[in-house]
């Protein structure tokens, strides 16, 4: 009996480790060698993908220089935006993908670790999808609409679309919320063992 509790208490905790890394500027070999009109473009698709989410933004702010970003809806929270396409989270994620698979030419194995413990943390939702479907159904959640394609130094160039909206923030697919209860599911169980 205490061993089915100990391995759920594990399988809990090894749920709360698995979830998704945010990409920040820190995360790439040198920012500051990136395009300049590049950068401004991530810049134009955290804003639009910002103003997508979040109905009248208090905070919709993006560095070009520093590719620092702020986005504070006016209800006070902030959008998942590692989930999204045209985020800078997922910009800065592409481009560290794209590094890395530079890095490893000829490593295929590398490469093969560089899709899977970073491409596959890319953000890959539409924000005008999914707020275009939040706002027609209330009562149901957006499903992603598809997965990227190409090569990455493709969808890291790729020029941001722009949206206007008036509606709430989209819903976002944050799994934190289910982590800090299976981590503390796991801490109790834990203690119950003991």
């Amino acid at each position: 009996m205490r061993t089915s509790f100990a391995l759920l208490a594990l399988s809990a905790a090894a749920s709360v480790s698995a979830q998704r890394k945010i990409y920040v500027a820190s995360d790439l070999q040198n920012p500051g060698a990136i395009d300049i009109s590049l950068r401004s473009a991530w810049c134009t698709g955290e804003r639009n993908t910002c103003g997508a989410l979040c109905d009248r933004a208090t905070t919709n702010d993006c560095d070009v220089t520093t590719l620092e970003y702020s986005c504070i809806c006016s209800n006070g929270t902030a959008p998942g935006l590692e989930y999204y396409d045209q985020s800078m989270p997922s910009f800065i994620c592409m481009q560290a993908f794209s590094e890395c698979n530079t890095a490893n030419v000829g490593n295929r194995d590398g490469q093969e670790n560089c899709t899977t413990s970073i491409k596959d943390q890319c953000g890959t939702l539409n924000a005008t999808e999914v707020h275009a479907t939040s706002a027609a159904a209330t009562t149901t959640t957006a499903a992603p609409t598809g997965t990227g394609t190409g090569s990455a130094n493709t969808a890291a160039t790729t020029a941001p679309s722009s949206s206007s909206s008036s509606a709430f923030a989209a819903p976002t697919a944050n799994p934190a919320r289910y982590g800090n209860a299976a981590a503390i599911a796991a801490i109790g169980l834990f203690a119950y063992l003991l």
